[in-house]
């Protein structure tokens, strides 16, 4: 009965994240594309931010992204940073300062915009992180990434979207809505840290239907595609070293979401680091730029264990 009682609370919180999280803060991806011109740029303390660039079109839609690029000739490594909002709501612009942060400690960062739901239901969000992996490497030149040291940075939705996409390819996506192309030649996240992220939905009641927006079914009606969307049920021995993070007074996202995906990586063998944020909630462990510190902190780490000559980078750390 209070596990019964815990998941009904559950459920009436994601609700409740579904419906505040695309105000927080209050942009949406029209107005902040318009506030800002594809290719403009504004000038950073120690770099520069290519605002609103296209990085996929599709048949009825545009995506965008702002790429934050450091000083310097590079190439540099990159963050991937994907935004949360329940997976319909959301902007690039919720990841901003992280962004500003994590290029002051010399990672380009490409924060992207995603199709929400329920238009545009799942996988859409997936196939759109593939999408700005393309991107990321066909424009790695232009913004000096160097595209064997990209890392993923998201929380709440966009950490599911981050790990989700840390574990599988896009070749394991048979729904994709356009064909891949040089699919083999995508790079791999290096490393992933994901915030608030749930990476399961076990304590999801099986009739709730708070992602059927989403997912299209409850978990009664369609587990499988429940089970397609965690990516604890994707963990192989292939995938990358992860940072997890994750408020303990969470009462959005369950904190037992995090002990299952660090439970599946250290199965599979692999790196599992883990920050459980004291007096934090769901909101509260996002506002935490302390997190970016710790994730640049894992991804130097993944770096200096690869012999990555990117002394460049590692020498930022003592700034």
């Amino acid at each position: 009965m209070t596990n019964l009682l815990r998941n009904r609370r559950a459920s009436l919180s994601l609700a409740l994240v579904v419906a505040i999280l695309p105000f927080f803060p209050v942009w949406s991806q029209e107005s902040e594309n318009k506030a800002a011109p594809e290719g403009s740029y504004l000038g950073l303390l120690d770099g520069v931010k290519h605002a609103s660039v296209v990085y996929h079109r599709g048949d009825d839609y545009e995506l965008k992204c702002d790429v934050y690029v450091p000083a310097g000739s590079g190439p540099f490594p990159a963050v991937l940073a994907v935004h949360g909002g329940g997976w319909r709501g959301g902007t690039k612009l919720n990841m901003m300062r992280h962004a500003f942060k994590f290029c002051d400690n010399g990672f380009v960062v490409v924060c992207i915009n995603y199709r929400h739901a329920p238009k545009f239901p799942f996988p859409a969000q997936i196939q759109d992180c593939f999408a700005a992996m393309r991107f990321m490497r066909d424009h790695a030149v232009e913004y000096h990434i160097d595209t064997n040291q990209i890392f993923g940075f998201g929380y709440s939705a966009g950490g599911h979207l981050i790990s989700l996409l840390a574990t599988t390819s896009e070749c394991n996506w048979k729904q994709l809505q356009s064909p891949i192309e040089n699919a083999e030649s995508i790079p791999v996240l290096k490393g992933v840290a994901a915030g608030g992220a749930p990476c399961d939905f076990e304590w999801l009641p099986a009739d709730s239907t708070f992602l059927k927006y989403w997912l299209g079914a409850t978990k009664s009606e369609d587990p499988k595609i429940y089970q397609r969307a965690s990516p604890v049920f994707h963990v192989s021995e292939t995938s990358p070293p992860f940072l997890l993070f994750h408020g303990i007074d969470d009462q959005i996202v369950p904190i037992e979401c995090l002990d299952r995906m660090q439970q599946a990586l250290v199965d599979h063998g692999i790196t599992c680091e883990v920050a459980k944020l004291a007096g934090c909630g769901h909101i509260q462990a996002f506002s935490q730029l302390e997190t970016v510190d710790l994730a640049s902190a894992f991804f130097r780490r993944q770096i200096a264990e690869q012999g990555s000559p990117l002394e460049g980078v590692l020498d930022r750390e003592q700034r």
